[in-house]
C-alpha cells in the first residue's frame, strides 16, 4: 500500500470510529487499526494523532471490552519514541493508571493485563521517559500481597531500577522491593 492510501484508510477509520455508537462496530474498527499497525508504522502517517484522540475518548467507554481493545490498539500503535510522546501528550497514560489501579477482580483482569502490556511496551521504547504515574501504579500493585499482577510488576520495577533508578526511587519503589523481598513467602 502507498503512504497516501494508508493515510486515507486511517482517516476513514478514524471518522467511522468517531461517529459510531455500536460496540460491535467499534470493536471491529479497533481490530482493523491493530491489523493495519502490524503492516506499517502508523505513527508516521497523517492522522495518527487523530486516532489517538479518538482512542482517548473510547478509553472511557462503559463497556470493558471496548476499553480493553483500546488499550490493545494503543499498545500496537506506540512503536517508537515519537508515538510514545504523542500518547503522553494526550494523557493516555492517566487512563492506563486508572485501569491498573482497578480492583483485583476477575471482571477487570483482561483490561488490567492490557494496561500492563502498554506499560511494558513503553518501558521497551524508552525507560528514561516513562511517566512517574505509571511506575507509581506498578509499585502499588507490587505492594499488594493478593494482586495477580504482583510478580510481573516486581520484575518490571527491578529491571527499571537499573535503567532509570531515579524514577523508581522517587516512587518509593526501592523500599517496596525490599519489603516484598523481606516478607516473601
Amino acid at each position: 500500500m502507498q503512504k497516501a492510501d494508508l493515510s486515507t484508510r486511517l482517516a476513514t477509520l478514524t471518522s467511522t470510529l468517531s461517529s459510531t455508537n455500536e460496540n460491535i462496530k467499534i470493536n471491529k474498527l479497533l481490530q482493523e487499526i491493530i491489523d493495519l499497525s502490524r503492516v506499517v508504522s502508523i505513527s508516521r502517517l497523517d492522522g495518527f494523532r487523530k486516532i489517538l484522540e479518538t482512542l482517548r475518548v473510547l478509553c472511557f467507554d462503559s463497556e470493558k471490552v471496548i476499553r480493553t481493545q483500546c488499550l490493545r490498539a494503543v499498545r500496537y500503535l506506540v512503536t517508537d519514541e515519537a508515538s510514545m510522546l504523542a500518547m503522553l501528550q494526550l494523557n493516555l497514560d492517566l487512563f492506563v493508571v486508572r485501569t491498573l489501579e482497578r480492583p483485583n477482580k476477575k471482571e477487570y483482569k483482561l483490561e488490567r493485563v492490557q494496561a500492563l502490556k502498554v506499560v511494558m511496551r513503553l518501558l521497551e521504547i524508552s525507560p528514561m521517559k516513562i511517566p512517574r504515574s505509571l511506575v507509581q501504579s506498578m509499585v502499588l500493585i507490587m505492594s499488594k500481597k493478593d494482586d495477580d499482577l504482583r510478580r510481573v510488576c516486581l520484575d518490571r520495577i527491578r529491571g527499571l531500577a537499573f535503567q532509570n533508578p531515579g524514577v523508581v526511587a522517587s516512587t518509593n519503589g526501592i523500599h517496596a522491593m525490599v519489603e516484598v523481598r523481606a516478607y516473601a513467602t
